[in-house]
């Protein structure tokens, strides 16, 4: 008979996840791996630990609760090779005494990781935190200006500038003091969202622009064409358009930034999907303000897109173009032309026949608020209602615009220069009945809408 044999089951060992004792300079050294982690805690400084990983890595830490929301915090103070036990010990004590204050430690790291971006990052995260993105171009100036100007302190960390590097870049920089006096404004700005951030604790760009004093660049004359020389430049313009030494295109284009103030961009970029015929109006989706933006048209305006529309090549652009991006870019050449032969004493740009809108709507004696609205300056959001509404009391502003333009117009009457054709651009440019041309605004019997 064979006696059965039985075995007791294997005692399963279970070790302790806590170890409690007082934590010294070799404990760490001698505490032995486990098969889990485990925490020696330390019995003097409650909080303070040492964990020891399965895999044999040992870290100095602390643990405990914000006083207030309850909230654990755990923070490691790091590799037991890296910190002498008095040191951790040192450490720990400080981040105890801060969460006993209610003080969250962990936003010290946050602060300590924003110390450490330079310019270019404080930038991204500065465009992203706005409720108003800014417009892509005016993003990508502000990421040009510190690569190509300030290249080596934008790739510093923000805590290591000193005001004294930067006062030594700009007075370095006299050569370009347009280029510099921006660029200097964008790293203040950088740094004073940095400093509300709390990544650093004076904005060193402040204190360097105290010490410079005011900022000393050259005076630029800001072009436009002032009045007295609104028929000269007509005049040119005029019989450059007509002897077809600028384009139709730049013609238009010209015409449209002069009797509207459209900003270069803006105006460059119009889709035909953007011009209602019905409703004569203009909209402009790719503005500055990125905000809804709509202006009517004029007699004037209706008849350059009614012409351009039979008479220009297929494109979805209003002012087609050859390059890249497909619509005309910069009308410098005409403006050349025209500036050269009327002999102004300004240059002119796009931006200048902006500057000449706003001037006349000066002279026209157009409230600040009415031209700001016309220039899409106004602060405010303009609604599509409040737009819908006001489109009537827009038009009319814009129609005495062009009719102070058209009367600096110079004509030959029995060989004397005389002033003043009104609708001359509507019948010489765009095919308009010669009926029209009056020497006197009365808009009475032009049925022209009807």
């Amino acid at each position: 008979m064979l006696s059965m044999v039985t075995r007791s089951s294997p005692k399963i060992i279970k070790f302790p996840s806590t170890v409690k004792v007082h934590i010294k300079a070799d404990t760490a050294k001698k505490a032995q791996t486990k098969p889990k982690d485990y925490y020696i805690r330390d019995t003097l400084l409650n909080g303070y630990h040492i964990r020891v990983r399965a895999s044999g890595k040992k870290t100095y830490g602390i643990e405990s609760k914000m006083p207030r929301t309850k909230e654990k915090i755990s923070i490691t103070i790091g590799d037991i090779n890296l910190y002498a036990e008095k040191d951790a010990r040192k450490r720990a004590t400080e981040l105890l005494l801060k969460i006993k204050d209610n003080i969250d430690p962990r936003d010290e790291r946050l602060v300590l990781q924003g110390a450490n971006k330079n310019l270019l990052e404080v930038l991204e995260e500065y465009l992203a935190s706005r409720d108003q993105p800014l417009a892509q171009k005016t993003s990508d100036g502000y990421r040009y200006n510190l690569k190509t100007f300030i290249p080596k302190i934008a790739v510093k960390p923000i805590a290591s500038i000193k005001k004294e590097e930067l006062m030594d870049w700009y007075q370095g920089a006299k050569s370009k003091p347009r280029a510099a006096a921006t660029t200097f404004g964008t790293v203040k700005t950088l740094l004073k969202f940095a400093q509300a951030m709390g990544y650093i604790e004076t904005n060193p760009a402040e204190q360097a622009k105290v010490i410079l004093g005011r900022f000393k660049k050259k005076e630029t004359i800001k072009s436009f064409i002032p009045l007295d020389e609104m028929s000269r430049f007509l005049d040119a313009f005029y019989e450059l358009a007509t002897e077809g030494e600028i384009t139709t295109t730049m013609r238009d284009y010209i015409v449209l930034l002069l009797v509207t103030g459209l900003r270069r961009t803006e105006a460059q970029s119009l889709k035909w999907e953007h011009i209602n015929f019905k409703k004569k109006t203009i909209a402009i989706p790719d503005n500055k303000a990125q905000r809804y933006f709509e202006i009517p048209m004029t007699r004037l305006t209706h008849d350059l897109f009614k012409w351009r529309k039979k008479n220009s090549e297929e494109s979805e652009y209003v002012f087609s173009g050859r390059g890249q991006s497909k619509h005309i870019v910069e009308p410098k050449r005409a403006l050349k032309k025209i500036s050269e032969k009327a002999q102004l004493t300004h240059n002119l740009s796009s931006h200048a026949l902006r500057r000449t809108f706003a001037t006349l709507c000066k002279e026209l004696g157009i409230s600040l608020d009415d031209s700001g609205k016309l220039l899409n300056h106004a602060n405010r959001s303009v609604t599509d209602s409040y737009v819908n509404r006001s489109l009537e009391y827009q038009r009319d502003l814009f129609d005495q615009v062009v009719n102070i333009i058209e009367s600096k117009v110079e004509i030959k009457v029995n060989g004397n220069k005389a002033h003043g054709l009104y609708n001359i651009l509507r019948v010489s440019f765009y095919g308009a009945s010669e009926d029209i041309l009056i020497p006197e605004i009365d808009s009475s019997n032009d049925k022209y809408w009807s």
